[in-house]
């Protein structure tokens, strides 16, 4: 069996090194809208993952490239 290092897999598989910071918040469709009109950096849109339970978050980039991920209660609208 052939020992594969972690960094081996990233590279494979493209995955990035780098660390994600992630905010819960209380309503996710006015923070969505306030961090837009900031313009502060790139926001991604609001996503949705359904893995164990709904999750709704999005991504903003801020000026050091750091990606931070926003989740919380989300309303369809």
């Amino acid at each position: 069996m052939k020992k594969i290092l972690i960094l081996e897999l990233a590279e494979k598989y493209q995955i990035s090194r780098q660390a994600i910071l992630n905010f819960g918040i209380e309503d996710l469709n006015a923070e969505y809208i306030r961090l837009k009109k900031l313009n502060i950096g790139k926001v991604s849109e609001i996503l949705y993952v359904n893995i164990k339970m709904p999750y709704y978050y999005f991504n903003i980039e801020d000026p050091d490239g750091n990606v931070i991920e926003i989740t919380g209660r989300y309303h369809i609208v």
